[in-house]
């Protein structure tokens, strides 16, 4: 596309919005709300097509903007990037210029855009400019306005309201209260365990009650995300996709059930191309503002200038609880147990590889390797989960049903075919 600057960026952002979401105005309505007219050079544009989605619920066509503004954005090169891609060119590009104009206002002297980010830092955040961009990322409260947030809190509390984000099962919703703003929570298991499977089930139960829901898979692309959210909410197997034996009632149900999902606009999953790197993490959910991120899983992603896995895993933990606490998002990620783990009952001492998890996270969930042992014989059947921290107090253990990742009442195992409740 050449080099992204001016005015042609803005035409570029213009085009991929409209091009992308031609029916389907109530998503770009939303990114259109969260930025300003005057980050762009041609704000007409935008507010046009702002104008367009409010009045009309649909966004104008390349024929409307070349008639109104003598604009024809049917030759405007666009590719294959998302348009938050441009977007954030937009907004660096002018973050670049307010604080150059500032700066040269400040000394009246020209200074190297190179420069200003070393010498004048301290300066450059008192810009108005400054603050316009980064609107919303200052985490400071004066004690007023936090105790009056305490105090809806306490009154949520006496009503018997739900404080946090709740969770799929009751037992552990009851015991931490939900998630709230800045927690950080993990669930561990040995492979095959089910700790995914868990993940998937949270986030989409949280998306069935319209919140924002971010999941991260860095083990998978997106298509087979979604698939296996059908799968464990239709009970069929994923294996009868992948092995062609598939029967078509069964494939009805699951289009049926893909179509439920894809109505869930709030519900975001990272796809083929992502790199589960910090700096992506971090960069997609300030972008996203969701109202939780599940992340799957957190042993594969890649720190910055780390020598060893221990330093790694260490390093990723810190930088996820302080993700979760700058941004007020809770975040929820998935990791292993060392093998230590299948000789007893998993405990903080055997999460894999750093101690950083058990310090940071202020709830970790602990699932028992899924071979358990009944009359002597070994059996796979219900996991049983084990709340092996709680910042806040009591301790838990729970049953969830293998096959809805539901929470259960009783242990039950299947025993050569037979079901035996313990």
């Amino acid at each position: 596309m050449g080099k992204l600057e001016g005015v042609s960026i803005d035409l570029a952002f213009f085009a991929k919005s409209i091009v992308d979401y031609k029916s389907d105005p109530a998503n770009i309505k939303k990114i259109y709300s969260s930025v300003k007219k005057e980050l762009f050079d041609n704000f007409e544009i935008f507010e046009f097509i702002q104008y367009t989605i409010r009045i009309f619920g649909r966004t104008p066509s390349f024929e409307e903007v070349k008639e109104k503004f003598s604009i024809d954005l049917s030759q405007v090169e666009i590719d294959q990037r998302p348009i938050e891609y441009y977007l954030q060119e937009i907004k660096d590009r002018y973050l670049k210029r307010g604080i150059l104009r500032f700066v040269q206002s400040f000394n009246g002297q020209n200074i190297g855009s190179a420069k200003v980010a070393d010498i004048y830092r301290p300066i450059i955040r008192l810009s108005e400019e400054f603050k316009e961009i980064t609107a919303g990322e200052t985490h400071v409260k004066n004690v007023s306005d936090l105790s009056e947030e305490v105090k809806m809190v306490v009154d949520a509390a006496v009503s018997g309201n739900q404080l946090g984000l709740s969770t799929p099962w009751k037992t552990f919703s009851d015991a931490s209260g939900g998630m709230w703003p800045g927690e950080y929570t993990i669930i561990a298991g040995r492979p095959g365990t089910g700790k995914t499977w868990m993940l998937y089930k949270w986030a989409y139960y949280l998306a069935k009650l319209n919140k924002r829901v971010l999941l991260f898979n860095t083990e998978m692309s997106g298509v087979s995300t979604i698939l296996r959210i059908a799968c464990l909410e239709t009970d069929i197997r994923v294996k009868s996709v992948r092995n062609r034996t598939l029967t078509y009632g069964e494939a009805e149900v699951l289009k049926n059930k893909i179509d439920e999902i894809k109505k869930l606009t709030g519900f975001i999953i990272t796809d083929v191309g992502f790199s589960p790197s910090l700096s992506n993490i971090e960069k997609i959910i300030k972008e996203q503002k969701p109202d939780i991120s599940f992340i799957d899983s957190m042993n594969l992603i890649k720190a910055d200038s780390t020598t060893t896995r221990t330093d790694n895993a260490a390093a990723v933990s810190d930088a996820l609880k302080d993700l979760a606490a700058s941004l007020g998002c809770p975040i929820v990620g998935a990791t292993q147990h060392n093998r230590e783990a299948v000789k007893g009952a998993p405990s903080l001492a055997t999460l894999a590889l750093t101690d950083a998890n058990a310090w940071n996270a202020s709830f970790v969930l602990s699932i028992d390797p899924p071979m358990a042992e009944a009359d002597g014989e070994f059996v796979d059947g219900t996991l049983k989960v084990h709340l092996i921290k709680n910042r806040e107090g009591d301790l838990a253990t729970f049953y969830v049903d293998r096959r809805t990742y539901e929470e259960t009442d009783k242990a039950s195992f299947q025993v050569f075919g037979k079901r035996v409740v313990l």
